[in-house]
């Protein structure tokens, strides 16, 4: 081939703007596209045993504050370039080199060598490439400019060995990415794993960056390390790359995909979608992947090396085919398998993982039913037999008996109990909409009860034994009056309860509207008042069947009764863990010691 001077196939200008702009994040990229031209190159030769010799599996990289001209070169022993091949490749813009003769894709290469070495154009003016193809013939040198120009001809100096180097004239705005610093981290970020000797000639000597091995993978002499030092290898990586140690590493994989790795389990609450490192065929894809992995896998930050899952042009992430959404189905149910036997295997495993993600199981439970019917086992919820996971409560009942807040289950764990009904606390962030799924998924009924329905069933004294008790509710109403509550009689079980406060959500918030109407004027005052027209207040019930309930109707001392009702009134609102205002802590203070001080006198 004579000396060629063209102009690009393409608008030069408007490429290098839809790289920079749409197809890498990030100038920094150059680096990782110039390595893995390497790989696939020194890849390429490999599989032409017996021409032009073996390829060491070498890239050298002499930053650009190091060379003696001020460029960054990066060469490789790998198959080299034939005329054909840089006519075809670097004139075309998004052919590749690592083709066969019919066009298609040969299996185990990464990257595009035209669109890889344009992406040089975005850290320098000036590209040139020196490549002697493994088959022999000349030394050719392509040089391509910025402006859209390219020349191809003879190099002055000939290699003696197959393969190729690139030299970047750093454009001044972006020298920083080409001196030793940034490439050694750049190195270090992308090709570390890389099975491929990548060295680094620093002002101090070469410096060796790859050839590290995943804990998963086997060892030079193929041996597996046993699964405790494997893990015992993942959370020091997890280390490195995370910065956390994890509460356990779990190895997963795909084998139709060639997908390995390990998702470890973060010490602390995620509540954000992963951010998963991924590797493709060891090179580093992206250190922020969450597609990877199922949405409410958000716990676990994974480390992945994949085999033959797509890429997007960019290779910056994954391609949303349907070959992920296989993968990321596969992945996470072997996630889901891990939690599922650490609890039955490791109880202080799950639950030290439970301290931590609990909340966040319950939320994402909602919306996942594969994660639900994974974790509902084990999580453990309120109850009136105490804690219980919802397949347990809900084996043999009909309907699931709830009370839809924990104020509301505290107020009426007592007279469920009594009367053999079981109520779950669904009180709790996530809990209702957890136990709604649950019951729709497994075609149970629920019922949800509150201070008014249960106040709507108890039992209501005649007329006559109404009337017998008026003297005794108008000493309580004009008792109790400042605490906005209204004094009733009814019946119920458990008959030891002398009293009960029952308030709904509703009430609740009557109540601590008039408690902020009680420190408010004017206008505010005023829209408080209006607002708080007709609501419900809160209700002190006294239970006719408790026999102090009946002496104190009989007695005829109000200081007694007034002592009393005050006392039964404080002793109901601590045993209903209701919210204290000045005025029930203020009577608390005052009704325990008069009541003493009476016992004593009498006494005495």
């Amino acid at each position: 081939m004579a000396g060629v001077t063209a102009q690009f196939h393409v608008d030069l200008r408007g490429i290098v703007d839809l790289l920079s702009h749409h197809l890498y994040s990030s100038p920094r990229v150059y680096l990782r596209e110039l390595i893995q031209n390497g790989v696939d190159a020194i890849e390429a030769r490999r599989r032409l045993p017996g021409r032009g010799g073996a390829s060491t599996g070498r890239i050298v990289i002499t930053p650009a504050d190091v060379a003696e001209d001020g460029c960054l070169h990066i060469t490789d022993d790998g198959v080299g370039l034939t005329p054909d091949d840089i006519e075809q490749c670097l004139a075309t813009i998004g052919a590749s080199s690592k083709r066969t003769t019919d066009g298609m894709r040969r299996e185990g290469f990464m990257g595009q060598f035209g669109i890889g070495l344009l992406s040089c154009f975005l850290v320098a003016d000036t590209i040139e490439l020196t490549t002697r193809h493994v088959d022999g013939g000349p030394t050719w040198r392509w040089r391509g400019e910025s402006t859209g120009v390219y020349h191809v001809d003879e190099a002055d100096i000939p290699q003696d060995q197959p393969g190729s180097t690139v030299r970047l004239q750093p454009r001044p705005s972006a020298a920083h990415l080409l001196r030793t610093a940034e490439v050694t981290l750049l190195v270090s970020q992308f090709a570390a794993f890389l099975p491929i000797d990548i060295v680094v000639n620093t002002a101090d000597g070469p410096e060796h960056l790859a050839e590290r091995r995943f804990p998963w993978e086997k060892a030079v002499d193929g041996a597996s390390l046993p699964s405790v030092a494997r893990r015992a290898s993942g959370v020091d990586l997890c280390q490195e790359l995370f910065g956390f140690v994890p509460l356990h590493a779990v190895e997963i994989a795909d084998v139709q995909t060639g997908v390995r790795g390990m998702a470890y389990v973060m010490p602390f609450a995620g509540g954000q979608r992963g951010t998963h490192r991924v590797y493709a065929r060891h090179m580093l894809v992206s250190d922020s992947c969450p597609e990877i992995l199922p949405d409410w896998a958000v716990f676990v930050r994974a480390v992945l090396d994949t085999e033959n899952v797509r890429l997007t042009a960019g290779r910056e992430s994954l391609y949303a085919d349907a070959t992920l959404a296989g993968v990321r189905e596969r992945l996470g149910a072997q996630i889901l398998g891990w939690l599922t036997r650490t609890a039955q295997t490791d109880p202080a495993r799950i639950r030290s993982f439970l301290d931590v993600h609990e909340v966040t199981l319950k939320r994402l439970a909602t919306q996942d039913d594969d994660l639900l019917s994974a974790v509902v086992p084990w999580l453990a919820f309120e109850s009136t037999l105490g804690p219980v996971s919802l397949p347990e409560f809900a084996h043999g009942q009909p309907v699931i008996r709830y009370a839809a807040s924990v104020e509301d289950f505290r107020q009426l764990a007592p007279f469920a109990a009594a009367q053999g009904t079981s109520v779950v606390n669904a009180g709790y962030a996530f809990e209702g909409a957890l136990l709604r799924r649950f019951a729709e998924v497994n075609g149970v009924d629920t019922q949800a009860l509150t201070p008014a329905a249960v106040m709507a069933d108890l039992t209501a004294p005649d007329a006559d034994e109404e009337a017998s008790y008026l003297p005794l509710l108008d000493l309580a109403q004009r008792a109790l009056d400042r605490s906005g509550c209204e004094v009733v009689v009814r019946s119920f079980e458990p008959a030891s309860m002398p009293a009960v406060v029952l308030a709904g959500r509703a009430t609740r918030a009557a109540a601590r509207r008039r408690e902020t109407l009680d420190e408010s004027d004017g206008v505010w005052a005023d829209l408080l008042r209006g607002l708080g027209e007709g609501e419900r207040r809160p209700q002190f019930v006294l239970n006719i069947a408790n026999p102090s309930i009946q002496a104190l109707r009989d007695r005829q001392d109000d200081e007694v009764c007034t002592t009393a009702v005050e006392a039964l009134y404080a002793h109901a609102l601590v045993s209903g863990h209701h919210r204290l205002r000045p005025f029930d802590t203020a009577l608390m203070a005052r009704a325990l010691p008069c009541l003493i001080d009476r016992a004593l006198r009498v006494q005495e």
